[in-house]
């Protein structure tokens, strides 16, 4: 169906896979975390509130445990020019990430023991620590669908904006521990996600644009993507196919 993650852990990916950029949660200086915008007072929903209220807004928990696995396409732009994005996604827990560029090409495997990419001589090889976060950080469609699995200790905030619209914002902590926030509008659509990758420019702020109603749930088409104050990119998604992976070979490599 056509439709609209220190220094050391980029360098050791760079050498061992060959890519020469990894986009969106990879790596410079550890910035302050970042919650967005300031929230102006506590708010009336609970955590569990508002979770249940995400939930609904993207699907309902039935449509949402229904999907089994994700493929998805991006063609991105940032700093560095154009790529595209595929991430394919076999839950709970196996994700392929590959990024393209006119002078890159970047591979990962993980599954929850192991990750694994591809060297520039095309042999698979052993992802070096972080690669696994980094490759599921590009999930972002889970990333709102699984928000209740993929993050904890959620508080509410306060009333915020994002742009001109307002929102509850509700702080949390990531798989790897590190703080993040979601802004939820009335109506339960994220409005966006902040997470504090540490090494990063500064926040990481997803902000979708666009949303695609697909066999009932709602998947993000497109954002735009600010890593601290001068880094963007844009993704859109030009395929997002539920329950129609590809084959993968699962099988990592000896070690």
């Amino acid at each position: 169906m056509k439709n609209p993650r220190s220094s050391r852990t980029r360098a050791l990916c760079t050498a061992l896979l060959g890519a020469t950029l990894f986009h969106a949660t990879l790596l410079m200086a550890s910035p302050a975390p970042d919650h967005g915008a300031e929230p102006t007072d506590s708010g009336t929903n609970s955590p569990d509130q508002l979770l249940q209220l995400i939930e609904n807004r993207l699907g309902g928990q039935d449509a949402i445990d229904g999907l089994q696995s994700l493929h998805v396409v991006a063609e991105c732009s940032g700093p560095d020019g154009a790529f595209t994005t595929q991430v394919d996604s076999q839950r709970p827990d196996r994700t392929y990430l590959r990024q393209e560029g006119s002078d890159f090409t970047m591979e990962l495997w993980t599954t929850v023991d192991r990750t694994w990419g591809r060297n520039p001589a095309g042999v698979l090889v052993n992802a070096p620590p972080g690669a696994r976060s980094m490759a599921r950080g590009h999930e972002f469609h889970l990333l709102f669908l699984e928000l209740g699995e993929r993050f904890s200790d959620f508080a509410v905030a306060g009333s915020s904006e994002v742009g001109d619209r307002p929102c509850t914002q509700m702080t949390m902590t990531d798989e790897d521990g590190y703080p993040a926030s979601i802004c939820v509008a009335e109506d339960g659509l994220p409005l966006e996600l902040v997470l504090n990758t540490p090494g990063a420019a500064g926040a990481v702020r997803v902000k979708p644009t666009a949303w695609n109603n697909i066999n009932n749930v709602l998947f993000v088409q497109a954002f735009v993507l600010s890593e601290g104050p001068d880094r963007q990119f844009t993704y859109d998604y030009v395929e997002i196919q539920p329950d129609a992976l590809p084959d993968h070979d699962w099988t990592p490599p000896p070690g």
